[in-house]
This record gives C-alpha cells, structure tokens and sequence, in this order.
C-alpha cells in the first residue's frame, strides 16, 4: 500500500503533467503502473535514474465504444504493468485530441508512444516527424509510411478464408449463392476480406457463385440492411457482413429472413441466433506484441504483419470460443475440426491466399 507521502507526491505529479502538457482531463483518460522508486542519497541519484522506468503511452480512441479498441487497451495496460513501467492511455473523444496528446507525450519524455487504430493514424504521422527523436513510435492496424514508426497491420485472409469455408459446411449445399456486404470497395477489401472468402466457399462448394454490396460508409446499418436483403432475394443463404457498424444491420436482416451471417473484428455471436461466427482481429495481441518487441531494447521499427500465426486473426468458435455456450445445431463437431484443421494449415503455410489482379480476376458471379 503506498504511503500518504507517496499518494500526495502521485496527485501533485499527475496535476503538474495535465498543465505542462496540456492533456484535456475531458478528452482522454490516463494511468500509471506502480514505478515508484524510494528516495535515493545525492550519491545514489545517478543509480536511480538508470533504473527509472520506462514510459509507455497509447493514443486511441475511447474505451466502451468497441471490443476491438477495450482490448487493445487492456494489452497495454497489462503488458506495461507485467514489465513495471510508467504507462499512459489517452482516450480521445474527438479528432483534435489525438494529436494534442500524442505531442504531449512526446513533449514530455516518453520512450514509446503507440497509435491504436486509423484515428491515430494523422496524429502519430505528425508527432514522429515533428520528433523523430523524441521517443520510438508504433501504430497498430494502420500504415504511416514513415521510417521511424513500427506499422503493425493484420494479415485478414486467413479469418476471411475460414468464414467462407464455415459458410459452405453450413448451408451445405442448400443455395450455391454466397454474398457479402462491405464497408467500401477497396483493393485492402479485394485482398484481405473479398478473394479469401471466395477461396474459402470454393474449397468446399465448387459450384459456388458470389456477388458483393458496398455501403459506402462503416456507420450505416441501415443502408446495410437494404444490401442484405437484396442478397438474400437472390437466394444467398450466408451473406458475411464486412461493414463495421453496419454488420448489425446485416444481423437484423438475417434474423428476419433467416440466412446465416457473421461478423467483423470482435465476438458478436451472442447478437442474434444467426449470427453463426465472426472474423476476429485481436488488438489485445498486437499491442503486446509491440511492447514484448519494445522490452527487448534495439527498437527495430520495421513495419510487421501479424496474422493467424502469431494469434491474431482467427474466427469464432474455431481459434476462439464463443461467448455462447453451443451451436451445435449449426456448428456440428464435425465442421468445427474441419475449420480447425484448416487453421492450423493456413498457420503452416499450406494454403495460398496471394490475391490476383481484382481487376482481372473473373470469380463466378450469381448474375451471370
């Protein structure tokens, strides 16, 4: 427990850091791991400052908004606490305050300060090179494009080519039809969501015929909505749901017509009865996958792919258990060791989901 000394010394240190740097108490929200050392003698004070602890900061957006941002939190704050240092975590509310903080942290000596997800993205690019000195720099799920930041992206067509795969094993032959509602229209689409998912269908369901929707926006349910049903009249008996928060539009539309989806990032099983798996990204292992990286000294920031090898892509009751207790009525034991099988071959390396030219590539179409 600490002493009195040492909390009024805690409260003084954290009132003095928000007006020298400026952090907006209302836009972000910080803590600190237990690095508190003992006074130390005018002789002992060289000694001290090498065994300081390091200080780490994570710039994202704020908690309770999504699993995906709550568990990338969670690995920073655990990982820091695991190597007793100084830690910080800004929660920001509005576009402004990610670079306001992360120049806070730069202003105030900070070894690492690490971006979580494309709202940080602006904010660290300008931070590192306005100080490329000052501290090293990561940035999870985006890419800078500059030097002196670790850019840590997900390798998604292993989640993709496991949901497509589900997707076959369950309708099982009931409709050669498979859709997909996504967010936008994008070669990233092409090569980590659209081809995989096709592969994956394809391995089983050879017969397989796909067509695609594209919201336009990654807050849309509504219009989301629309796109399923329009699918689902075209006789699709899983339509996957890529559209961030327009996913639970698509979850809607699948309890009222009663095709099969899944999800993106998180473990949204427990949404409705036909929500049967989701593709997960796991932020919680790509932020401690930076600071183990960070703990070894000799920061290389060379920019990594983490994918289902490294435990953070994966679906739902096959890298994962659900939040469900069972699904047997879907998911027989039967297809979850076939999905798990596949995993630990794409894990292997024995499976290829290098994507063609989108633009050349002719996949079979339901229309055609």
């Amino acid at each position: 427990m600490l002493t009195d000394w040492k909390v009024k010394m805690k409260k003084l240190l954290k009132a003095s850091l928000a007006l020298l740097t400026g952090v907006s108490l209302a836009a972000c929200s910080s803590g600190s791991a237990s690095g508190t050392t003992e006074p130390t003698t005018p002789e002992g004070t060289a000694a001290a400052e090498q065994e300081k602890p390091l200080r780490v900061a994570l710039v994202t957006n704020l908690k309770g908004n999504s699993a995906f941002i709550d568990d990338g939190i969670a690995g920073f704050e655990e990982t820091a606490k695991s190597y007793g240092w100084d830690y910080s975590i800004a929660e920001c509310g509005a576009d402004e305050d990610y670079e306001t903080n992360a120049r806070a942290f730069a202003q105030e000596d900070y070894d690492l300060i690490l971006g979580l997800s494309w709202q940080a993205t602006a904010a660290i690019k300008a931070v590192a090179t306005e100080f490329p000195d000052a501290a090293s720099y990561a940035l999870v799920d985006d890419n800078s494009g500059l030097d002196n930041v670790m850019d840590v992206t997900f390798t998604e067509a292993s989640g993709a080519y496991l949901i497509g795969r589900m997707a076959a094993l369950v309708t099982n032959g009931e409709s050669h039809n498979y859709g997909a509602v996504h967010a936008m229209e994008g070669q990233s689409g092409w090569v980590g969501w659209r081809y995989p998912f096709m592969q994956g269908v394809l391995s089983v369901d050879p017969d397989a015929r796909f067509e695609f929707r594209y919201v336009g926006s990654y807050s849309d349910p509504e219009k989301a909505n629309e796109l399923a049903k329009q699918l689902a009249a075209l006789g699709c008996k899983f339509i996957n749901a890529a559209c961030a928060g327009g996913d639970y539009g698509v979850f809607d539309a699948a309890e009222e017509l009663g095709f099969y989806t899944s999800g993106q990032d998180e473990d949204l099983t427990d949404y409705g009865d036909n929500v049967i798996s989701c593709q997960l990204k796991d932020t919680y292992n790509a932020v401690k996958y930076v600071l183990d990286k960070f703990s070894e000294g000799n920061w290389d920031p060379a920019d990594v792919n983490l994918g289902i090898k490294e435990d953070t892509i994966g679906a739902v009751w096959v890298t994962k258990d659900s939040k469900l207790s069972t699904r047997a009525d879907v998911l027989t034991d039967d297809i979850i060791a076939d999905l798990k099988a596949t995993a630990e071959d794409l894990k292997a390396g024995k499976i290829d989901l290098t994507a063609p030219d989108s633009s050349t590539y002719e996949y079979p179409k339901i229309n055609d």
